[in-house]
C-alpha cells in the first residue's frame, strides 16, 4: 500500500508539533484508539478487537 506524500507530510507536521517521530506519533494514536475500543468492547460485551473492527467496518465497505 502506497501512502500519499501529502499524508506523510501532514503526519510529519503533526508529529513535529508534538515533539515525536512519525512512528511514535502513530503508535500513540493507535494506543488511544485501542484504549477506546477496550472501553467500548467492555460496554458491549465484546473484545477490544471486535469493537475496533465494528467501528472501522461501520460503513460496510471492505477494509482493504
Amino acid at each position: 500500500m502506497e501512502i500519499p506524500p501529502e499524508l506523510v507530510a501532514a503526519l510529519q507536521q503533526q508529529a513535529d508539533a508534538c515533539g515525536l517521530s512519525v512512528e511514535a506519533y502513530l503508535e500513540a494514536g493507535l494506543t488511544r484508539i485501542m484504549a477506546g475500543a477496550e472501553v467500548l468492547g467492555a460496554a458491549k460485551g465484546q473484545s477490544a478487537v471486535q469493537a475496533f473492527l465494528d467501528l472501522v467496518d461501520a460503513d460496510g465497505l471492505p477494509l482493504n
